[in-house]
């Protein structure tokens, strides 16, 4: 039970970490095209801002997902199973 609380809230804060990383470079691309509306306003990027929105934030949910599940069972070998605590062993 411990080993799949643990699995589950790496993967949890892996999922965290892309929200977060997505929202960033949302922001920051957003903030650019309105800056300077009359450069970017017919741009690739503006006129399918939905769709990439859509895959890039996909890609980056599957990403902060897999990450998180392979950091959970990585982590939990190191600590848990080699019981080597208090260095990381990349």
């Amino acid at each position: 039970m411990k080993r799949i609380i643990y699995i589950t809230a790496f993967t949890f804060f892996g999922l965290i970490i892309a929200a977060l990383l997505h929202g960033i470079i949302e922001l920051s691309l957003l903030a650019m095209i309105t800056d300077d509306f009359d450069r970017w306003g017919n741009s690739y990027l503006w006129q399918n801002w939905p769709m990439l929105h859509t895959v890039v934030g996909g890609a980056g949910w599957l990403a902060g997902l897999g990450l998180g599940v392979w950091g959970g069972f990585r982590y939990w070998r190191i600590l848990y199973v080699e019981q080597k605590r208090g260095k990381l062993h990349f």
